[in-house]
């Protein structure tokens, strides 16, 4: 988990994600063709680099472009529910993109490939049903971009042509590539996590502590607060039994309620320790990645991003029935392929 965090650092620090995504955008010339992209964008973050990247990389995008366009506020509300919806199910596929799942991945000591079996059906089923959303919006007619937004663009697209005299991009991206290169052969077992941990800690400490303030330490508490109560909760009888009694013979629908009520991490660490279903688990954690009620990261920044935006009540209810909806098509396959 704390390389997946610093690797976090070194994407944010360089701009990997700024080269990958203006060269697209500029050749949007519609508010409909610049809200696909902005989704698709989403959606292709979140599967290398997780949910939080791709909504901290995009979101801000969408509201410096199509969130300025005038007399489109629904296109605009439906691209951001689209995007942070693109952002979860994009998370699905690897185990390394989302903690607990990372988390439950290396608790049971599943292969690659053996992940890959049980996320693949529910990744490429998302990708089925988020298209329909995606291009069947008829509430707002496709319009021309604004000059002003089309200038943003290209001089955005101009401006990474510029090479900061530090060789900023240089100093972060080749370090990126290399320990990312060495975390996807330990996820697939050619080499010991622990020993890429090390060679990161050690490289960034001497040569690249700047990334240590780019760190999320809010996340980084919440970790090891989670696994503070883990230890303590473990000691007492009455909760361990209650919980393995509540998951047992149900793990997969009982761990995705608990997911639902305390979010993904929580519900993975303590119910690891519990039982040996592991692909239940992991089945209840890539389930929980859609939560209807915003009672998760994601939740929060669509409330803050979008509370002070005309049509803000809108925006919540249309981001609630698109979850539910989601979550429930998911859930039938869950059940449908005898899982749940």
């Amino acid at each position: 988990m704390a390389t997946i965090l610093i690797l976090s650092s070194y994407l944010l620090e360089s701009r990997v994600l700024s080269y990958i995504a203006y060269p697209i955008l500029r050749f949007a010339k519609t508010r409909k063709a610049l809200s696909h992209i902005l989704i698709f964008l989403s959606f292709g973050i979140a599967l290398l680099f997780g949910t939080s990247i791709s909504m901290f990389f995009t979101l801000p995008l969408s509201a410096i472009t199509l969130g300025k366009e005038e007399d489109s506020p629904y296109l605009f509300m439906h691209t951001v529910c689209l995007q942070i919806l693109a952002a979860e199910l994009g998370s699905i596929l690897f185990p390394f993109t989302s903690l607990s799942d990372f988390y439950l991945f290396l608790q049971f000591n599943y292969s690659f490939t053996d992940y890959l079996r049980i996320s693949f059906p529910f990744f490429f089923s998302s990708i089925l049903f988020l298209l329909p959303y995606v291009y069947c919006f008829h509430k707002e007619k496709n319009r021309p971009l604004s000059l002003q937004t089309l200038d943003r663009l290209q001089s955005s697209y101009e401006g990474l042509k510029e090479r900061s005299p530090e060789g900023k991009v240089h100093r972060f991206s080749i370090p990126l590539g290399v320990f990312s290169t060495l975390f996807f052969l330990s996820c697939i077992r050619l080499i010991p996590i622990y020993l890429v941990t090390v060679l990161l800690l050690l490289y960034s400490l001497f040569f690249r502590r700047e990334v240590f303030l780019r760190l999320d330490y809010f996340l980084l508490g919440f970790v090891l607060l989670i696994f503070l109560l883990r230890g303590n909760i473990l000691t007492m009888h009455l909760i361990p039994r209650f919980l393995s009694t509540f998951i047992s013979g149900k793990e997969c629908s009982h761990s995705l309620v608990l997911a639902q009520i305390f979010t993904r991490l929580p519900a993975a660490v303590f119910l690891a320790d519990l039982t040996t279903k592991g692909r239940q688990l992991i089945m209840a954690s890539i389930l929980s990645s859609i939560h209807p009620l915003a009672w998760n990261y994601s939740g929060v920044i669509a409330y803050s991003m979008m509370k002070n935006r005309p049509h803000g009540k809108v925006f919540i209810l249309h981001y609630i029935f698109l979850h539910i909806q989601m979550l429930l098509l998911l859930v039938f396959l869950a059940f449908f392929t005898g899982n749940l």
